[in-house]
C-alpha cells in the first residue's frame, strides 16, 4: 500500500499596486512573514496528522514471501504498517495470539524434512491399527501471524506455508498442492478431534455385546454435523506459480 502525502503550495500574491518592494513597510513585511508561518506551521501540523491517521489505520500483517515451494533456506520477514502493533506468530499451525512467539527478528526458513515426524506419528487414528511411518516425512514451514493493535484488538491472521528443499515436480508433478492449516487439537485431540477414534470410540466400545469389525467402529471421524466442523485456513499453491488462493474455511471428515 502506498500513502499519498498531499503538499500545500503557499503562495503569496503581491498586489499591483505603484509602491515598490523597496518601500513596502516594516509593519507589512512582519505581517508577510508571520503569515507565512503561520501558514507553514499550519501545514506542518496537518500533515503529521495525516500521516498519524495512515499509521493509525489497523492493517493485517504481511508476510515477504509468498506460499511455495523454495530451492534453498531463506529469511522470512513479517511487517504491519500500524504503529505500535505488535506481530506475534506460530509455526505449528495453531492460530496466533499474544501468548504465542513475539516477533522481533526474521524467521528462518529451511527443509524441515529431517525433524522428528509429529502428526504423522499420531496414533488413535483406526481401529484396525494405526500406520506410522518408518521414515521421516516431508514438511512444510508454515507460519500464521497475527497483529496485536495498540487497544488491544487483533488483526485478522496471515498465513503462510513454504516447502523449502523439496522438488516440487519430482514429488507432485503438475498437481496443485493444497495446505490446510489448523490447530493440532482439531484432528487429534480425543474430546474434539475430528480425525481420530477419540472419546466417542470409548463409549461405543462400552456398548458393544458382540465382535465387531475395524470399519464399524463409531469413533470422533464418523461423526456428522456442524458441530463436528472444525476451523482451518486453505492454501492452494499451484504448479506454475500463478496466483491460487489463501481463505478461512471448515472442515469435516466424510464429507458430513
Amino acid at each position: 500500500m502506498k500513502n499519498r502525502y498531499g503538499l500545500l503550495a503557499i503562495i503569496i500574491v503581491f498586489s499591483s499596486c505603484a509602491v515598490s518592494c523597496a518601500e513596502t513597510s516594516s509593519h507589512e513585511a512582519e505581517t508577510v512573514q508571520t503569515s507565512a508561518s503561520v501558514s507553514l506551521e499550519q501545514t506542518t501540523a496537518e500533515t503529521t496528522a495525516f500521516i498519524d491517521d495512515k499509521t493509525s489505520e489497523k492493517t493485517a500483517v504481511v508476510l515477504s514471501a509468498e506460499s511455495g515451494f523454495y530451492n534453498e533456506p531463506f529469511l522470512l520477514e513479517l511487517s504491519c504498517q500500524t504503529k505500535d502493533a505488535v506481530i506475534y506468530y506460530t509455526i505449528d499451525g495453531s492460530e496466533p495470539d499474544s501468548n504465542s512467539l513475539c516477533y522481533s527478528e526474521p524467521i528462518m526458513l529451511k527443509d524441515r524434512t529431517s525433524d522428528p515426524n509429529v502428526l504423522s506419528a499420531e496414533t488413535g487414528t483406526s481401529a484396525g491399527g494405526d500406520y506410522i511411518p518408518r521414515d521421516n516425512v516431508k514438511k512444510a514451514n508454515v507460519i500464521r501471524a497475527v497483529a496485536v493493535y495498540p487497544d488491544g484488538s487483533c488483526s485478522s491472521i496471515a498465513n503462510g506455508t513454504y516447502f523449502v528443499g523439496i522438488d516440487r515436480e519430482k514429488e507432485y508433478g503438475e498437481v496443485p498442492v493444497i495446505s490446510l492449516l489448523t490447530d493440532k487439537d482439531n484432528l487429534f485431540d480425543s474430546e474434539k478431534g475430528i480425525y481420530v477414534l477419540g472419546d466417542t470410540y470409548e463409549k461405543w466400545v462400552a456398548e458393544q455385546e458382540e465382535h465387531y469389525e475395524a470399519w464399524e467402529a463409531e469413533g470422533n471421524y464418523s461423526q456428522r454435523g456442524k458441530e463436528w466442523e472444525r476451523p482451518v485456513a486453505v492454501e492452494l499453491i499451484t504448479a506454475d506459480g500463478t496466483e491460487g488462493f489463501s481463505q478461512d474455511m471448515g472442515v469435516r471428515i466424510m464429507g458430513a
